[in-house]
Formats: C-alpha cells, sequence, structure tokens
C-alpha cells in the first residue's frame, strides 16, 4: 500500500503541535497528527498563562480553551524582602496543563487526521519526508514538524544527527500543590508572590494563584533533584515554606494542603538541539530549547514557535521543496530569537545570583558556544 501524503506531518500533540495544527486547518494544508497517547497524560508543567500567553492564544481563537475556564488575574500582592506592595498585571490565568492540551488536542482532531502511534523510523530530503509508523503504516508530508516535549533527545531528532547540547549547572526544579486557608475562609488576594535572595537557599521564588476554585502554589528553586531539601520539601511543605519565607502564612493567613496529590516535580537543565537546519524538517518548543520555569517563558517560546511558524508554512508550500534555506528563516526569524534569547538571559540571570562566580562563568562560557543552532 503507498503511503498517505500530506502537507504537513506533526510529531507530538502536546501544547505546541495542537496548536499548531488548529492554525494549519484555515490555510487549506493537509495535516498528519501524531502522537503515541490518545489523550495527554498527567503533567506538571506550566500551571498559569501570563499575559503575552494568553494575548497569542487569543490571536490564535483558543484562549477559551484554556481549563478551567476562569476570571482573569489582575493584581499581584508581592511580598520582598520585609515589604508588602501590590502590582497590577494581567491578564493572567491559571490553568490545568494537562487538561488544557487535551482540549487543545481534541480541537485540533476535528480539522486534521490524527494517529495514534509510535514513529519507529523517517527519513527526510528536500522534497519529501518519510514516516514509519509501529503498526506498519506509512506517511510522507512535504514538512516534519518534530513537537515531542523535550528533556530527553527523541530518538527520531538523533537518527538525524541533532544533538542535544545541554549545561547541566543551569538547572530548575520546580515544585506545586494545592493549598486552602485553615479557617476555611476565602483568600484576600487574586495572586501571590514571595521573592528571595536565591544566594541564600538558591530560592528564586514562590507564587500562589487560583486554578480554578483551587489555589496552586508553585516554588522554583536552582536545587539538585537528589538535594536533601527536596525530600523534606515533599514531606511536609507547610514546615518547609515557613522556613524559608519567615511571615508568609502572616501575609496570606494560616494555610494547609488540600487533596490526596503529593507535592509534583519538575526538573529540567539548560540545553539546545543542535544541527537542526536540516531539509524537510523543523523542531518547535521544548524540543529545541528548555526554559526554567522560573522566568514564565516556557510558553511564551512555545507559542512565539507556533505563530512563526504557522505564518512561514503557506509561504513554504507556494512553492516545490523543502530546503534548508527554507527550513533557515524559522530558526533566524526575529521574533523566535528575541523570546529565545531572553528566556535564557533570564535564566541565567537567575543563576548569577545562586551560583559562585566560578560556575556561573562556565555557564556563560558553554552558553556562548551554543549560540549558533547549525
Amino acid at each position: 500500500m503507498p503511503p498517505t501524503t500530506y502537507d504537513i506531518a506533526i510529531i507530538g500533540a502536546g501544547f505546541a503541535g495542537s496548536c499548531l495544527s488548529w492554525l494549519l486547518r484555515k490555510q487549506s494544508c493537509r495535516v498528519a497528527l501524531l502522537d503515541r497517547n490518545t489523550s495527554y497524560p498527567p503533567s506538571f508543567r506550566a500551571e498559569k498563562l501570563e499575559q503575552d500567553q494568553a494575548e497569542l492564544l487569543s490571536k490564535f481563537g483558543l484562549l477559551d480553551a484554556r481549563q478551567p475556564l476562569a476570571s482573569p488575574i489582575h493584581r499581584v500582592d508581592c511580598y520582598r524582602k520585609g515589604q508588602h506592595y501590590q502590582q497590577d498585571v494581567g491578564p493572567q490565568y491559571g490553568i490545568h496543563y494537562t487538561d488544557t492540551v487535551n482540549q487543545l488536542r481534541s480541537l485540533a482532531r476535528q480539522h486534521v487526521d490524527f494517529f495514534q502511534s509510535r514513529v519507529i523510523d523517517l527519513s527526510t530530503s528536500g522534497t519529501q519526508q518519510h514516516l514509519v509508523l509501529e503498526n506498519g503504516q506509512q506517511l510522507q508530508a512535504r514538512l516534519l514538524v518534530l513537537a515531542t516535549g523535550g528533556n530527553v533527545i527523541n530518538p527520531l531528532a538523533f537518527k538525524l544527527g541533532m544533538r542535544q547540547q545541554a549545561t547541566r549547572e543551569l538547572r530548575s526544579l520546580s515544585f506545586a500543590f494545592d493549598i486552602c486557608r485553615a479557617d476555611g475562609q476565602p483568600y484576600d488576594f487574586q495572586s501571590f508572590n514571595y521573592f528571595l535572595d536565591p544566594r541564600e537557599h538558591q530560592i528564586d521564588y514562590i507564587t500562589l494563584f487560583p486554578i480554578g476554585d483551587s489555589v496552586r502554589i508553585n516554588l522554583f528553586t536552582q536545587w539538585h533533584p537528589k538535594d536533601m531539601r527536596v525530600r523534606a520539601m515533599r514531606r511536609n511543605p507547610m514546615r518547609e515554606l515557613d522556613e524559608y519565607f519567615p511571615g508568609l502564612f502572616e501575609q496570606i493567613g494560616d494555610s494547609v494542603p488540600t487533596g490526596s496529590d503529593k507535592v509534583a516535580l519538575f526538573p529540567t537543565q539548560y540545553y539546545q538541539l543542535s544541527k537542526v537546519e536540516q531539509p524537510g524538517i523543523v523542531v518547535i518548543g521544548d524540543e529545541f530549547q528548555s526554559v526554567s520555569p522560573a522566568t514564565g517563558k516556557g510558553l511564551s517560546k512555545v507559542l512565539t514557535d507556533v505563530d512563526v511558524l504557522s505564518g512561514l508554512i503557506p509561504q513554504w508550500l507556494e512553492t516545490d521543496g523543502m530546503t534548508v534555506d527554507k527550513i533557515q528563516q524559522f530558526y533566524r526569524h526575529p521574533d523566535k530569537q528575541a523570546v529565545d534569547s531572553l528566556a535564557k538571559r533570564e535564566w541565567v540571570y537567575l543563576a548569577d545570583n545562586a551560583l559562585h562566580p566560578e560556575i556561573i562563568s562556565k555557564v556563560k562560557r558553554k552558553l556562548a558556544k551554543l549560540m549558533g543552532v547549525g
């Protein structure tokens, strides 16, 4: 049986892949969306939409796909160096990442061909990309988009010679769980941030914000996952927060964890994929470059990649071939480079205040070598 042919094949139906599929439906593209899972599994990732991210989702017509649909955050109470102040922001939105991705995926699947399967082999060229699925089915596409989420390099990218260039010293470890006031009363803030000097405990800050009817805590640190402090935080998070954030509960009210879920963790370290400028394939989102959640730039990078690529694809399809010069337009687009660079600089800034000067100098030297995507 000959391969089924598409304009675009997207591997990965997460935030990036689902949004891109949705946008391409408007451009009369024949799209194949592939993922090994029918639905996105439970995952602790980005749990708050910043203003720029909400604006891009609104531009895509997808802002109402966020889950749960709840009122925006317009004010953040902040606490730093013993001082309380208010900051007007927004609109921002708390989301359940998994529920939001599954809603995005559900919308995309109404307009594209969805394959619940693993890709076991591929070949790329300047004309056609060839995929082999685990059930033996074969697909062809003019352009292949890899949007599988990163952290561990996709074996398909590895097969094509791409490599993760990592900087182990530049790391992030985030914690999350739900809380409520011990007296059962509602909190008197929309969102609350408490900033620390990261030189003291390698802790960046804590943020509290609503997701639907719950109040969520996100704690951002630069700890190693095997640090003894991690175990203590997971065992008794309220006691540990009281130790690291003096006066927190005087500011927000005596609080207790809610629900039976354990404290969720999300570790990452800095990496960027190399040798990506190849004919016929584009790598987007976290698969291309990691982001520290403490910077709040994770979904900014993902959605900017989607915005840029969805604008380029119609132009690319107007002419034959999917050559390197077309692919380079994506990686070298000023909007993409700007948000990639900003996310990297803000991560280095956080580390600059927490790491020994010799270590941060080593980090900066490593990052300087990764400036070209090649």
